[in-house]
């Protein structure tokens, strides 16, 4: 796989699950900034209460527009985990997703996306609802951005 490249991809049943979040907004252009402090915040809430994360950080997109990004950012949680200031116990919902992995800088997102999509309708199937992008690689530990991987689960119909 070069940069910026996915895998073929694949559909898989994911369970629901709890985990801690904060919604946030951001314009596109200052989305890796927003993103990373709302992550800042929800890693913060865990460690005052004596959490680990149960997996790598994620968010999940609402709404993208050219203007505005409406996004979930947090982490996957083993157990209870209580409301803390801006941050919240949800549970993801068990849904069927087309997975896509994304290898490269962030700006490349959108063509990996596109080819999800193109890969999700020539298999009969359609995009049902927000994608969630699992960052498996931290950017303070690997600063080659040519090296980081991202998944993509899209709900799919």
């Amino acid at each position: 796989m070069t940069a910026t490249e996915t895998s073929a991809c694949s559909i898989r049943e994911l369970p629901a699950r709890p985990a801690a979040i904060l919604r946030e907004a951001s314009a596109p252009e200052r989305l890796g900034t927003s993103l990373g402090a709302a992550l800042e915040e929800v890693a913060a809430a865990l460690t005052r209460q004596g959490l680990a994360p149960a997996g790598p950080p994620f968010a999940r997109y609402l709404f993208h527009s050219p203007e505005r990004v409406e996004f979930e950012a947090g982490f996957p949680v083993f157990g209870p985990f209580q409301d803390d200031a801006r941050v919240h116990c949800v549970e993801l919902p068990a849904v069927t997703v087309a997975v896509g992995w994304h290898l490269g800088p962030y700006e490349g997102l959108g063509r990996t996306y596109g080819r999800m999509e193109a890969w999700i309708t020539a298999h009969g199937r359609h995009p049902g609802g927000p994608p969630i992008e699992t960052y498996w690689s931290d950017p303070e530990r690997e600063p080659d951005p040519a090296t980081w991987r991202t998944e993509i689960d899209w709900p799919i119909g």
